[in-house]
């Protein structure tokens, strides 16, 4: 029968990720252990492996045109000149589209078949989400739109801001956008809108409880930050955790992003809840926050996804560079190093999860999604191949093709619902323009830096010869 495809004989990673050769079956959108009816492709898959689709649980795509721009900023300052400018960038429609194609294709290529987009433009609207959720549609990647959220200003980490960048939106401003945006975007077969409170300092109780409330009536997950910089976790500390506590805000729905300076008692709030921890290492590394105990989250049972974030803060969007980077500064933390097989565990079923993809998605088996990877045998990285997990997770191997839903998203190293050369010349053609809007805004914004950001550096020194933090 039409779109029955059989991938033959492929060495195909098993939920441990022992390479197995053998066929696998897709019928529409699915895995099935044996189709209905006759195959109509066949893909010749001997030559290669066959992974589950990886998952970038934390991105910012409206950060994709800002690669290369951000060097040796604390999180605080790299925030502010990206997030806070009273002259914000204010992308059209069709610019928007073209710049979440570039961001899914980036990710496509490097083997991603589901992203967490945490999406924070200003004045995040339906012409905005709906140029967004078509760039995804048209790359064919699958991806949970999480909306950017907050109610209190950047003003309360730079009391000196206050009166001089735009006001924040009352709780229930917030609440009813995205109230009419999760209405207007259900039921779409490839993406999936959720929730995304910038982090819990930025958003009132009333705030964080109706977002809780949000995602139990339309079932869907939501994802924020937790304790990236040590600042954070200072201002904080002595409350964080009571209070989401206190608010039921923590659940299986819930993924933190970063948790590089968690305490015992957000860890602990984060096991008994089910929630999940989203690893960043580079972005920790490049903004200097730290490096996160993993492999302490692991240990307590904590459900562990992977996550590139935006490339203001990563530059890149390879989750293959992300794997590798894991595995190595795992080697630094005390006690039992973050063993690769736990690396791609969370790179593929971590990252499903939580994606509130549990059940369908992050292994290959029947009654699964169809959202696959294939890694060409013929490379150095694989030649020759003493150990999949450890070549995987350290030799940065190259990506051939990817399915997404049952269908090529990439096809021998190209992606295959677009054509890749035209994007980059789309892109180009309208760079001028945008450059031009994002040269005003961080001149703007490099005026209120230098506002706030002696103050703030005598507090960090201060902060840095503080002991007991962590």
């Amino acid at each position: 029968m039409p779109g029955v495809k059989k991938l033959s004989r492929g060495l195909v990673a098993d939920d441990d990720f022992n390479l197995v050769r053998r066929d696998l079956f897709i019928e529409g959108a699915r895995i099935v252990a044996e189709p209905d009816g006759p195959v109509g492709e066949v893909f010749e898959a001997s030559d290669y492996i066959i992974l589950p689709g990886l998952v970038n649980a934390h991105l910012h795509s409206n950060e994709t045109f800002l690669k290369g721009l951000f060097d040796h900023l604390p999180t605080e300052t790299w925030a502010l000149l990206v997030y806070s400018s009273p002259r914000p960038v204010k992308l059209t429609p069709a610019q928007a589209r073209l710049r979440t194609r570039l961001t899914a294709a980036e990710m496509l290529l490097s083997g991603v078949t589901t992203a967490i987009d945490h999406l924070y433009d200003p004045g995040l609207t339906e012409g905005n989400l709906e140029a967004a959720v078509r760039g995804y549609e048209e790359a064919g990647l699958r991806t949970v739109i999480c909306l950017g959220a907050a109610d209190i200003g950047p003003e309360e980490t730079f009391p000196a801001l206050a009166g001089r960048i735009r006001a924040a939106k009352t709780h229930l401003e917030v609440l009813n956008t995205c109230g009419c945006l999760l209405r207007e975007f259900v039921g779409r077969e490839t993406i999936k809108i959720g929730l995304g409170p910038t982090r819990p300092q930025r958003c009132t109780d009333d705030l964080l409880s109706g977002l809780a409330e949000l995602a139990d009536e339309y079932d869907t997950v939501i994802h924020t930050h937790l304790l990236e910089t040590r600042r954070q976790a200072f201002r904080t500390r002595s409350n964080l955790a009571a209070r989401l506590k206190r608010l039921g805000f923590s659940s299986p729905r819930v993924s933190y992003s970063h948790c590089v300076w968690n305490s015992e008692a957000e860890n602990e709030l984060i096991a008994a809840t089910g929630a999940a921890v989203v690893h960043n290492p580079i972005s920790n590394l490049k903004l200097g926050n730290g490096v996160a105990d993993v492999a302490g989250f692991v240990r307590r049972g904590i459900n562990v996804a992977l996550g590139t974030d935006g490339a203001a803060a990563n530059d890149s969007l390879s989750l293959i560079e992300v794997i590798k980077a894991a595995g190595l500064i795992s080697q630094k933390i005390e006690g039992a190093p973050l063993q690769p097989s736990s690396i791609l565990a969370a790179a593929t079923k971590g990252g499903a999860q939580s994606a509130g993809l549990a059940d369908q998605s992050g292994r290959l088996a029947p009654g699964g999604l169809a959202d696959l990877v294939l890694l060409p045998l013929d490379q150095p990285a694989f030649t020759p191949l003493n150990n999949f997990v450890r070549q995987m997770t350290y030799c940065s191997p190259k990506v051939s093709h990817v399915m997404v839903h049952g269908e090529w998203s990439v096809k021998d190293g190209r992606p295959s619902r677009f054509d890749l050369s035209s994007l980059l010349e789309e892109v180009n053609e309208e760079w001028p323009a945008v450059n031009e809007q994002i040269m005003t805004s961080l001149k703007a914004a490099e005026e209120l830096k230098a506002l706030v950001e002696p103050g703030f550096r005598r507090g960090l020194k201060r902060l840095k010869n503080l002991a007991g933090l962590k």
